[in-house]
């Protein structure tokens, strides 16, 4: 909700270190135009005339708060999160955020990407503007540790092409929306400033509170679920590589309800408002945050918002009246001059609700991108042998749940092994020797490591392996499907087979690992 009395007209005379909301980034397509503050914050997308939605013309769809908090350890904050931007908007009110802007915040036309500029966009202060497909502005922390950049894409999935925005109703149950074919990519990128010291307990919180088809009454839902369905947006290729793709199943989506009769009186259709993310969130809430109450009388004391500076987010999945929910990520710790990022998507969608079953997903699908392949086995690599509590125990590589990554999960995870969603999964190690593609051809049972290199390769008979057992014992009396060996044999094929295996690693490390198997007992 646009609100004179806090918005500031962009001059040039701008310092360099301005507030994050003296700065403003326009984002739109030709249907739907977006004014975001250099700290990602928002409380203006407008959503046009789209054939699929509703024969009306421009109205908001967010008129609530949408931003992003980080935590650290030693933040000016501590132990609360701070919150990107410095403002929020109607009703209005001053954060404790000491970030400043770096540089110039901006939008631009990017010619490589064919999502026309909205030309007749307005801005939070309702000046006529252009709302571009590209944006980024650059953020720093007070004590100098810390650098966000938060880059924007506007996705164009195509006629007749949407993402599902899946959501759970009053009763429980999971369905889905279609997304309208314009959308965008939001990627908060965090880098460790420092050249001497490590950041550590980072977390990053995304919180939404929106009034879809304006509709200002207490009257709306609020869901987070991680349904897995046919995702168009998990085969975008980003123009900009900063942005991660994959299966955005990890869902909080607001949606307003036409048949209460406490509903804003001129409403007359359902908008679907959300925020997407391919990465699991560590926390989450659907919550309460009281803005129509207070109208513009300050800072609501209790919700989601509260949630999120305090960390406390409550897991609860659903919520109706007026509503709000976030996600936090715990991020990895940074050492001197790393970075690390996570990309969510903001979309906007129509009914009806499809209640379809959603497709079965697999536990070794670790980067949630619709396939399980070397890409996830780096993740299982790098916590390998590691226990809860080490630095670097990863608790999705724990598939055996019993708090330590070894053999046992190494084995769960080979069955799922180029796993893709509908397809039905063969165990790989049960098919070498039988010929199964893609890396999975026939064992050749190597052990001398002359063979793991880029040499060509003699043709050699597959050596016969020991019949698997067909039916795993239960977890609580685990017993390993496969033996050591075979394992092994299965890992030194991969690198003589999969180029991607051979590009991701080095061959010194890939021997590494398949020492620290054959050395591990087991038990």
């Amino acid at each position: 909700m646009f609100s004179f009395l806090t918005y500031q007209i962009f001059i040039n005379s701008k310092t360099a270190l301005a507030a994050p909301s003296d700065w403003h980034v326009m984002i739109g397509a030709p249907n739907f135009y977006g004014d975001l503050d250099a700290g990602g914050y928002s409380d203006w997308i407008w959503w046009g005339y789209e054939p699929n939605h509703h024969p009306y013309s421009y109205h908001e769809v967010l008129s609530g708060e949408y931003g992003a908090a980080l935590y650290y350890n030693s933040i000016s904050t501590e132990p609360n999160a701070m919150w990107l931007t410095d403002l929020f908007v109607y009703p209005d009110w001053t954060t404790d955020s000491n970030f400043a802007v770096s540089g110039t915040p901006s939008s631009w036309n990017n010619l490589n990407n064919p999502v026309p500029p909205n030309q007749y966009a307005r801005n939070d202060a309702y000046q006529w503007t252009t709302a571009y497909n590209t944006g980024q502005s650059i953020l720093l922390s007070d004590d100098g540790k810390i650098r966000v950049t938060i880059d924007y894409e506007v996705v164009d999935l195509g006629e007749g092409n949407w993402s599902p925005m899946s959501i759970r109703d009053a009763t429980g149950q999971i369905g889905f929306v279609k997304s309208d074919r314009f959308l965008f990519l939001q990627t908060y990128t965090i880098t460790n400033l420092q050249n001497d010291a490590d950041i550590t307990g980072l977390e990053l919180y995304q919180l939404l509170h929106s009034h879809g088809a304006n509709d200002y009454g207490p009257t709306v839902h609020a869901s987070y679920t991680a349904a897995n369905y046919n995702d168009p947006l998990a085969n975008y290729i980003p123009y900009n590589p900063v942005h991660t793709i994959g299966n955005f199943c990890y869902d909080f989506t607001q949606w307003n309800n036409i048949n209460d009769p406490n509903r804003s009186s001129w409403v007359t259709h359902t908008d679907w408002v959300g925020f997407s993310s391919t990465v699991a969130p560590d926390v989450f809430e659907c919550g309460d945050y009281n803005s129509t109450a207070l109208e513009s009388y300050g800072k609501p004391e209790q919700g989601v918002h509260i949630s999120v500076e305090k960390r406390i987010l409550n897991q609860n999945p659903y919520r109706y009246g007026e509503t709000a929910g976030a996600m936090g990520w715990y991020l990895p710790n940074l050492g001197p001059q790393e970075s690390t990022s996570i990309t969510v998507a903001f979309m906007f969608g129509y009914g009806p609700i499809d209640y379809n079953e959603p497709i079965p997903s697999s536990d070794a699908d670790f980067n949630n991108d619709g396939i399980v392949n070397f890409f996830d086995f780096a993740v299982i690599a790098k916590s390998w042998k590691t226990s809860t509590g080490n630095a670097d125990y990863n608790d999705i590589c724990d598939l055996h749940n019993d708090g330590t990554i070894d053999y046992k999960d190494l084995d769960i995870f080979c069955k799922d092994w180029l796993w893709q969603p509908g397809q039905e999964q063969s165990d790989p190690l049960k098919m070498m020797g039988s010929g199964v593609g893609q890396g999975m051809t026939q064992s050749l049972g190597f052990t001398d490591v002359r063979y793991l290199t880029e040499q060509p390769q003699p043709v050699l008979e597959p050596q016969l392996q020991p019949e698997l057992q067909s039916e795993p014992e239960p977890q609580s009396q685990y017993e390993p499907s496969y033996d050591t060996q075979v394992l092994i044999d299965w890992l030194e094929e991969l690198w003589l087979t999969d180029e991607e295996v051979r590009s991701a690693c080095t061959e010194a490390d890939w021997l590494e690992f398949i020492e620290t198997i054959r050395q591990t007992p087991v038990e």
